[in-house]
């Protein structure tokens, strides 16, 4: 059976990288994080990636002295959960979008389609300039404009979002012209 720990000695084991620690963590709180997950359009698998996530955000404000608990442990940490499964909602959306974009602009096709045009984007993403690749996999990762022109040292915002659009169609323009998308989806 557990040991019931207070949220000192979780803290302690999470920065010392204690497995008796990190168990109890996981054994306690996972079901609120699956719950939460479960409730909010996400799958089990996405509960798992969700709750290793939030561990590892509160292993690094615990080393760094980010931490500041004006709450419970638990939840303090349940936060974190909602700002993980935040960000990762706005960042399948953001490539949801993408992929949409592509996939609008070519007929529907079955499932085996949806592969192989996976394959064709990954494919023509390959051919493209560096800059323009680096730009739309930022975005797809659910980057703001702002921190993409920060990033890659573009002047503003408002020209990082223009630049996304400018690599998005030479993107579509390099799928048109890919043998494999001409010979299937035209």
């Amino acid at each position: 059976m557990f040991r019931k720990y207070t949220d000192k000695n979780i803290l302690d084991g999470i920065r010392q990288q204690d497995d008796k620690a990190l168990k109890y963590v996981y054994d306690c709180y996972f079901p609120m994080v699956k719950n939460h997950v479960l409730r909010n359009s996400g799958d089990h698998s996405d509960a798992g990636e969700v709750m290793q996530e939030s561990i590892i955000v509160l292993y690094k404000q615990a080393l760094t002295g980010e931490l500041n608990l004006s709450t419970d442990l638990k939840g303090y940490f349940f936060g974190i959960v909602r700002m993980v499964w935040s960000s990762t909602l706005r960042q399948k959306q953001k490539f949801s979008e993408l992929n949409t974009d592509v996939a609008e602009e070519s007929p529907a096709g079955e499932e085996g389609d949806t592969a192989m045009l996976e394959k064709i984007i990954a494919r023509a993403m390959n051919l493209m300039k560096d800059d323009c690749r680096e730009v739309l996999l930022m975005f797809s990762a659910g980057k703001s404009y702002a921190e993409i022109a920060r990033v890659l040292g573009l002047k503003s915002a408002e020209y990082a979002r223009r630049k996304k659009y400018l690599c998005k169609d030479a993107l579509m323009e390099l799928i048109k012209k890919d043998r494999e998308y001409r010979d299937h989806f035209e």
